[in-house]
């Protein structure tokens, strides 16, 4: 065990090195690389995925996400062996992106309202890509299609939902189900007034923010690194040599480390859209190393993580392959690489659902003041 751990940090000391020198001899390509990145969280990441991050925060820290599991508790129960409690984090998981589910996961541990193997069940297929960036960013911003962007998010929930239900199964034969041990929970104030929970859900939504654009900054400058250094190059002439395409082989570096860069890669070489699905799928290396930040307290292997990654990429590609053939899009409604940008106005149909949801809001957060200031003249 000694000599294991050694030899991590011998491997630790040695990645640290190379990044110094990469940093000395290629630092005009370090500093292009970590401008691509942050324009590409500019552009894409930022305005996607913060919303729904401060949605799902508002939700968990104002108590709602107990009545979402009281609703959905017996279908969590039947199709993924899950307890009820978990309800809310599977949704999350599938509408708040690739680090809402890992974070709710880690919450339902320490507050002891999972156990270790639920909690590891979970982390394997509640790392999900979210509406905000598959149609949003992919589809409407990048694609300029939302349709496409659409059946992007829909192959990965199925995928997800497919891979969920195989592990529900699987650890049904594998033994009895767990009685889980309830403790204490973490909330011990219950649920947060809107205004307390508005501000520390801002405040956890900035913190994700900074630390998935400093990520993605990071591998974009590696990237951009390997491919003004010809390393992308060598890695093209081996899957090249063994009978692979040059396009398919041009975007696996991007597609392995950052997951926006590699659906940029993608679009550049003309791929199909289940590549993007594909893709989206795996999530990167920058996506994974969130998920461990995050995990760090509730032991996940991580080779049989990765592993449901793989295997996810695969099975989200087949379903966006089988939908693409059900309901064909014709070429000039559906151009991934050119023709107008998707309008979002109140004249078209997101733009409709939009502003009815705001109103919705509007309406309900009158409505909740008005309830608490005539508490409040009670007392």
């Amino acid at each position: 065990m000694y000599i294991v751990k050694k030899v991590r940090r011998v491997i630790t000391a040695l990645l640290i090195l190379m990044l110094l020198i990469i940093l000395l001899i290629y630092s005009e390509e370090c500093s292009e690389g970590i401008i691509k990145g942050l324009k590409n969280c500019y552009e894409l990441l930022i305005p996607s995925l913060f919303p729904y991050m401060l949605l799902s925060g508002l939700i968990m820290y104002t108590g709602t996400d107990r009545y979402i599991g009281k609703i959905f508790s017996p279908v969590v129960k039947i199709l993924f062996n899950l307890p009820g409690e978990s309800a809310a984090a599977v949704i999350l998981s599938l509408v708040g992106g690739y680090p809402i589910g890992a974070k709710c996961i880690d919450q339902l541990y320490k507050e002891k309202k999972i156990d270790l193997s639920q909690a590891q069940r979970m982390s394997m297929f509640c790392v999900c890509p979210g509406p905000a960036f598959m149609i949003t960013a992919i589809g409407t911003l990048m694609l300029k299609n939302s349709g496409a962007g659409i059946i992007l998010y829909f192959s990965q929930i199925i995928s997800a939902i497919i891979i969920g239900l195989a592990v529900g199964i699987i650890s049904r034969k594998e033994s009895l189900r767990k009685k889980i041990i309830k403790g204490e929970t973490g909330d011990k104030t219950g649920p947060m007034s809107f205004v307390t929970a508005l501000i520390k859900a801002c405040t956890d939504a900035s913190a994700a923010v900074i630390s998935m654009t400093s990520l993605v900054a990071i591998f974009s400058m590696l990237i951009n690194v390997m491919e003004l250094s010809n390393v992308t190059k060598a890695v093209q002439t081996v899957f090249t040599a063994v009978g692979a395409g040059k396009r398919e082989t041009a975007v696996f570096i991007p597609v392995l480390t950052e997951v926006t860069a590699g659906c940029t890669a993608i679009k550049n070489e003309g791929l199909p859209l289940w590549w993007f699905s594909a893709a989206a799928g795996f999530g990167g290396l920058c996506v994974h190393f969130q998920i461990f930040a995050i995990l760090r307290e509730t032991p996940v292997p991580r080779k049989k993580y990765i592993l449901f990654r793989v295997l996810n990429a695969v099975l989200s590609g087949i379903v966006c392959y089988i939908i693409c053939k059900l309901f064909p899009m014709e070429e000039d409604v559906f151009s991934m690489y050119g023709g107008r940008s998707a309008e979002i106005s109140s004249s078209t149909s997101v733009g409709s659902i939009a502003l009815i949801i705001m109103c919705a809001v509007f309406l309900m957060s009158v409505r909740f003041f008005a309830f608490q200031s005539s508490r409040k003249r009670k007392k």
